[in-house]
């Protein structure tokens, strides 16, 4: 605070002092934030090239890259709000901001500023790699707009509630998940009622970012007038107390370090080596315990939250489901596997156990054994919680095994996000970036997992191996953390653990899918397969193109959904909607291609050459499924005319086409008429 006198009589050299504060503090949350905002940026430009490879749509690529974009910038903002305050509080470090000439608004605009730019700064990144990706081809319009609506002023709800929390805690992961949980929560319930009638929306469930905008923008004002209030007066009440004992302390602190150290340090070799392991065990227990009871508190609250919003919101409109408490079942072992090592980063606290004598392995035991059964026993809590209900009301065996199905995959959801996280929490000193990055590394896996499912592969065999080779390399890294060895002899071990085990992994899938495969034939004639497309088959499908370039479209998709969920396929004729009578009045043309078509005997849409997964013409092909809805359409027709030898001919026709269609071709397009 700078003194009454120097502001009354010098008032340039206040404000450069002031201005000179405002941006070493700026520099100061640069430094701190950087690696954050760096991880976010390489996962958004991951993810945006991930999307870029799919052959998708140009509509939808567009649509899906920039939502990339944003989503990237809304969580960044949420990360860094989230951290401003709890991190100085974290580190003990905000004795030296209150110790800085600076007043509280000073110190509020330097680290807000930086938020807000830095966040401006990513989003504007990540949105020219999204314009590039796409190739200059922006979203639609609408769906544009709801972009901005949805994830854009999320992106503000994010970071004021990141804010509020970030002055409450002094963790900045549960700060970050408070946050979450409460941005989440409002826009539910903006989303779910009438701002002003009370009401439901919507009767087939909720869709958050859909609330209405003023009333969320209006939230927004409000709690970030709730935060500038409350952190200028959580500054302010201490500045007072800060001034009077600034003197005393800085005498204390001056005559008692030098005095104090070489103590410690003389008893350090000597004070814990004689005792048993198991009391040095039982007292890192313990200790352990202290530390993390408010993260497992915190996490466990906010897990209840999500169930009741499970409870009121979802269930009511779906069913009984796990919507939200499944994320947090996904999401809750990596926050609390990324939670282990934050106590001994926090002003090198580890350099205490090292001067000690501790062994690596008692204290690896002891934050496993802590935190790995926390995460279990909170993952069973959430998943009993979320199935006691359904038991108790009677919400029938499709209800109850929706829920019961998670069950057997529990473990193994547990064991990859835990082993994540607590990999990650020993290499990144920053709680917030070593959960990110737990997240990711347990996407990767479960990526893995899925291609071990699609694979029909046994998940016991080549899961299990990856999480307890991230278990080992901790252990491994612990020795040499410990005395902060960071050469590569001290990297090599762990390094080698993880390398070995995905190698092994890895090639032990390679010869099982070898091996798995009989040495016999294709089940075919080869050479029958190759053969060349004749003439008259060439000509068929070229008839079939035809009627599918001259069709007219029905409307819109959702529509179409919306009938097909109706059952009008197996309605009469005079049951049909108008318009979908003058739909197959308007597609005459169509209709008639393709009874040409479906009557000839040979039909191959392309050579096997040709085939490519999933490629334009695939996604072409399945047009066909609208020239058999329009040869259903005029069978019903013919019925209720009374002309059955016609409409006899039509389902004919539909059963030659899918023979047709299904011809050297590598599936069959998925069509509710075909049942019919």
């Amino acid at each position: 605070m700078i003194h009454p006198t120097v502001a009354q009589f010098h008032p340039p050299t206040a404000r450069l002092q002031t201005s000179t504060i405002f941006w070493r503090l700026l520099w100061k949350e640069y430094r701190t934030q950087r690696g954050f905002w760096l991880a976010l940026l390489g996962l958004v430009l991951f993810g945006q090239f991930v999307v870029w490879t799919f052959p998708l749509s140009v509509a939808v690529n567009a649509e899906m890259l920039f939502a990339l974009a944003l989503a990237g910038a809304a969580f960044y903002g949420l990360g860094c709000a989230a951290t401003l305050y709890s991190a100085e509080r974290e580190a003990k470090s905000f004795e030296r901001l209150r110790l800085l000439s600076a007043s509280p608004g000073g110190v509020l605009a330097s680290k807000l500023s930086y938020t807000i730019a830095s966040t401006a700064l990513l989003l504007l990144v990540s949105w020219l790699s999204a314009l590039a990706f796409s190739g200059g081809v922006l979203p639609v319009e609408e769906n544009h707009r709801q972009l901005w609506h949805t994830l854009g002023v999320l992106l503000l709800e994010l970071i004021v509630w990141g804010l509020f929390f970030s002055a409450l805690t002094r963790r900045p992961l549960n700060a970050v998940c408070m946050a979450a949980a409460a941005a989440v929560l409002t826009e539910a319930l903006l989303s779910s009622w009438d701002f002003l009638g009370w009401y439901p929306v919507s009767a087939y469930g909720l869709k958050l970012g859909e609330g209405p905008l003023v009333p969320r923008l209006l939230l927004v004002a409000v709690v970030l007038g709730i935060d500038a209030w409350l952190l200028l007066r959580w500054i302010w009440a201490r500045e007072r107390q800060a001034t009077m004992f600034a003197q005393t302390r800085a005498g204390a602190i001056a005559g008692t370090i030098d005095s104090a150290e070489p103590r410690e340090w003389a008893m350090g070799s000597t004070a814990l080596v004689g005792e048993q392991r198991y009391r040095v065990l039982r007292r890192l227990v313990w200790q352990e315990w202290r530390q993390g009871v408010p993260t497992v508190i915190t996490f466990t609250v906010l897990g209840l939250l999500l169930l009741v919003y499970d409870l009121f919101f979802v269930w009511g409109a779906r069913g009984p489901s796990l919507s939200l408490v499944g994320v947090a079942l996904v999401l809750l072992p990596c926050l609390m596997g990324a939670s282990v090592f934050r106590g001994e980063h926090q002003g090198s606290r580890f350099r205490f156990l090292a001067n000690r004598a501790v062994a690596p392995g008692t204290i690896w035991l002891a934050k496993q054994s802590v935190w790995l059964s926390s995460c279990v026993c909170l993952i069973l809590l959430l998943w009993g919680t979320c199935a006691l209900p359904i038991a108790i009301l009677g919400g029938g065996p499709n209800s109850f095994g929706r829920v019961a199905d998670v069950l057997p995959d529990l473990p193994l959801i547990v064991l990859i996000g835990y082993s994540c996280g607590q990999l990650t929490s020993l290499l990144f000193r920053r709680e917030v970036l070593a959960g990110l990055l737990a997240l990711v590394l347990a996407g990767l896996v479960a990526a893995w997992c899925s291609i071990l499912r699609l694979c029909e592969m046994p998940l016991v065999w080549f899961v299990p191996p990856i999480p307890l080779a991230m278990l080992l390399a901790t252990r491994l890294r612990l020795d040499d953390w410990l005395v902060e060895h960071n050469g590569w002899r001290a990297w090599w071990k762990p390094v080698a653990a993880l390398a070995g085990t995905l190698a092994v992994v890895v090639l032990t899938f390679a010869g099982y899918r070898v091996y798995e495969i009989p040495w016999s034939g294709p089940g075919f004639a080869v050479e029958e397969y190759l053969t060349p497309v004749p003439p008259e088959s060439r000509a068929t499908a070229e008839l079939y193109r035809k009627a599918m370039a001259v069709v007219k479209p029905l409307g819109p998709v959702e529509d179409e959904t919306l009938e097909e969920r109706l059952g009008f396929w197996e309605q009469a004729w005079d049951e049909l909607p108008h318009r979908l009578k003058r739909w197959h009045k308007a597609n005459h043309q169509a209709i008639a291609l393709t009874l040409e078509a479906a009557n000839r005997p040979q039909c191959t849409f392309r050579a096997p050459g040709d085939v490519r997964f999933n490629d334009a013409f695939s996604q072409g092909l399945s047009a066909t499924t609208i020239l058999a809805r329009l040869l259903l359409l005029d069978a019903r027709k013919l019925e209720s005319e009374g002309r059955l030898d016609g409409a006899l001919d039509r389902y004919l026709a539909t059963l030659r086409m899918a023979q047709h269609v299904a011809d050297r071709s590598e599936s069959l397009p998925v069509c509710p008429c075909w049942r019919h």
